[in-house]
């Protein structure tokens, strides 16, 4: 019976050249994230679902009410109070790289989590605009 390896991948931070040796990978050819509180960017299932990103979302979602009602700089105050947060918590923002998971800078993350309260509120418009919304067709002024 084989052994499947469970070692987790180096991170690095971007412009840093440590931890350069390749991770093993856990099924599917998935490299594992660092801790539960890392945010993993990309696209996917597998990332989407990660337990770190469904912790971002919450977060994102307690303060949309407040972030839907302020302007520009306040909402940027924000989305860094959230990765202020995930940073705090031991998690970090990381993007894979040639096989092993990279933390990105601090506005790479605020983008992550602005972008990810923008989805929330958009799907949110749409919900309360509801399907008849497609309908209607485009008058042009």
């Amino acid at each position: 019976m084989s052994q499947q390896s469970t070692d987790v991948p180096s991170i690095e931070t971007d412009g840093d050249n440590a931890g350069t040796s390749q991770p093993s990978t856990t099924g599917k050819g998935r490299m594992p994230p660092r801790n539960d509180n890392d945010v993993l960017i990309g696209r996917g299932k597998f990332l989407y679902s990660h337990t770190g990103n469904c912790r971002m979302r919450k977060l994102a979602k307690d303060r949309l009410g407040e972030y839907e009602s302020v302007l520009y700089a306040e909402k940027q105050y924000i989305s860094h109070d959230i990765v202020r947060i995930i940073h705090k918590r031991g998690g970090a923002f990381l993007r894979p790289e040639e096989g092993r998971w990279i933390e990105v800078d601090e506005d790479v993350a605020r983008e992550k989590v602005s972008t990810a309260m923008l989805l929330m509120s958009l799907a949110i418009t749409l919900d309360c605009i509801g399907s008849d919304f497609m309908r209607v067709p485009f008058v042009a002024f």
